[in-house]
């Protein structure tokens, strides 16, 4: 239908219907003033209505729009809206005094003065629509919806009698289209019949979390607080000012949040498998190297548990770290694990003992440790660990120098000990000591119970004693050795192993005589030969003391008394 417009100014005494009609193209009317305007339009065939800046906008259920220019004007009061009934006559549209930009709540009011455009019936040629207006009485919505302040005028002018009830409307709008939301989850946007209510459901409980009117155009935009990131189904419906509510639709947020890192994580005794929890769907990502990459993957149950075989089996103590990644790709924190440490570290390797017994060195598992077994009775008698690098060293106190047997253990820090490995210490006769002498005595000490082989320079045989169990040893050769013969000692065991050459110089002179200094009798003192030892006695022959020749020769001597 074509639609047409009666104006008159506000305030004048005009009548609307008498006023000439005008034919509204390309859905624009233009008012000048305050105005009074009259649409051969019906209220059932309205939408909603809604305030743009000083503009009034109509969205038909036909999908036409009407705006009429200037009805708010400013400095000045506003327009009136009248539309019409079947029957000719004008209905008030009464908006909120105060309109803020948006969707307006529209109340009617029936007048009983004629429109004077033609009866819609005779002007479109086909049948009335009975009932419309009792549909509208009562009812009242917000954002474009219609109420009913009135249905009757206090006229009792017998002209206005009621008009057959219009039909009600049943018929649901049409479902929303175009959903989209943001990719941040942030709000959801789409096309609903223009002036309906939107309904989001974010939880699927079936009811609106979050409503919206849709605009003159039909869009609607709707912020969702907090973001939906996690892959939630959201239901949209669009009811409109009648009640009648459209069929769901339904869209899926973005999905953009980590599941939760899996839980009750559990390798097998024998590290042959290795189980836990995740979120239901997701994949399991089982790293077993430590080098960032899943080596093993599973699909966690309906119920989130999850169990993977681990082939071969962890049992050396490995950290495990596991994923979970769900079907929108967003993964998890990693979680680690240790499998059981049940393998024995491997046996010493690169065993020495120093040529003097001293001391042991090798190469273990980095921090393990080192059992040292040194007298063969199967435990540790030293223990070390082995450094980061693996080596150790150890000191043996005392010295192994008797070709002992050494077995050395590791053990790692679960507790699994390696094999044995074995060395033999080195075996050797340790070098006699010989005190000076005068060749009438000859004595010293070696290695307890190994005989004393003695000899000249010349390797002439002088004798050989045996040291006693303190190691110590003498010989008395059967005629005084003459001065500067030289001595050599050999300690050689049991097992006839001789030890290296000791050497002396027999002294048979004897020393220069001492000087004394003149002396009060408090200290002593005087020149002999270089380290020489001065034995003091008194006229008598008792003893005063002794003392040593220092390398100059000096010497002094403080009695007791």
């Amino acid at each position: 239908m074509s639609i047409e417009a009666k104006v008159t100014p506000e305030g004048a005494n005009a009548v609307i219907g008498s006023a000439s009609n005008q034919v509204i193209t390309n859905g624009t009317l233009t008012l000048a003033e305050s105005s009074n305007v009259a649409l051969n339009i019906h209220p059932a065939m309205v939408s909603s209505y809604s305030k743009e800046g000083t503009d009034l906008t109509l969205i038909l259920k036909s999908g036409e729009t009407i705006k009429i220019i200037n009805f708010y004007p400013e400095n000045a009061p506003a327009s009136h809206l009248f539309l019409v009934n079947d029957e000719d006559k004008l209905i008030a549209v009464d908006f909120p005094a105060t309109a803020s930009d948006g969707p307006l709540v529209a109340s009617y009011t029936p007048q009983n003065n004629s429109a004077g455009f033609l009866s819609l019936t005779e002007s479109e040629g086909k049948e009335s629509t009975p009932g419309a207006m009792a549909a509208l009485l009562g009812i009242a919505a917000v954002g474009g919806g219609i109420a009913i302040a009135d249905h009757h005028s206090g006229s009792s002018d017998s002209d206005n009698s009621a008009s057959p009830p219009p039909s009600e409307d049943s018929t649901p709008p049409e479902a929303v289209s175009d959903l989209k939301i943001a990719s941040d989850g942030s709000s959801i946007s789409g096309k609903a019949e223009p002036g309906a209510t939107v309904g989001i459901d974010t939880n699927g409980d079936g009811q609106a979390d979050v409503t919206v009117i849709a605009a003159p155009d039909g869009s609607f935009n709707a912020p969702l607080t907090p973001p939906l990131t996690n892959g939630q189904t959201v239901g949209v419906t669009v009811t409109d000012p009648a009640g009648n509510t459209s069929p769901v639709i339904s869209t899926q947020a973005p999905d953009t949040t980590p599941p939760d890192p899996a839980g009750d994580l559990q390798i097998a005794p024998d590290g042959s498998s290795i189980s836990g929890k995740a979120e239901p769907g997701a994949t399991v990502g089982i790293d077993t190297n430590g080098d960032g990459q899943a080596d093993i993957t599973v699909i966690a149950a309906p119920d989130g548990s999850f169990h993977a075989p681990l082939t071969p089996p962890l049992n050396n103590g490995q950290t495990v770290g596991i994923t979970v990644t769900d079907p929108a790709g967003n993964t998890s924190a990693v979680v680690t694990t240790a499998a059981p440490d049940t393998t024995s570290p491997e046996a010493a390797t690169n065993l020495q003992i120093t040529s003097e017994g001293t001391s042991i060195s090798g190469n273990a598992e980095p921090g393990a440790s080192v059992g040292i077994d040194t007298n063969g009775d199967g435990k540790a008698d030293i223990t070390v660990i082995a450094a980061p690098d693996g080596s150790f060293n150890a000191s043996l106190n005392p010295p192994l120098t008797n070709g002992q047997t050494v077995g050395v253990t590791v053990t790692d820090p679960a507790g699994n000990t390696s094999p044995e490995t074995t060395i033999q210490a080195p075996d050797f006769v340790e070098i006699p000591l010989i005190h000076p002498t005068n060749g009438t005595t000859i004595s010293g000490s070696a290695e307890a119970g190994t005989t004393i082989i003695l000899t000249d320079g010349e390797n002439n045989p002088i004798g050989q004693t045996t040291t006693d169990v303190n190691g110590n040893w003498t010989f008395t050769p059967t005629a005084p050795l003459p001065n500067e013969t030289v001595i050599v000692a050999i300690a050689q065991d049991g097992a006839g192993k001789n030890s290296a050459p000791a050497t002396i110089t027999v002294d048979a002179i004897a020393p220069e005589s001492p000087s004394i200094d003149p002396s009060s009798g408090t200290t002593l003192s005087g020149t002999a030969e270089a380290g020489s030892t001065l034995i003091l006695t008194d006229g008598n022959g008792h003893s005063l003391g002794q003392t040593t020749a220092d390398a100059d020769g000096n010497w002094s001597f403080t009695p007791a008394t």
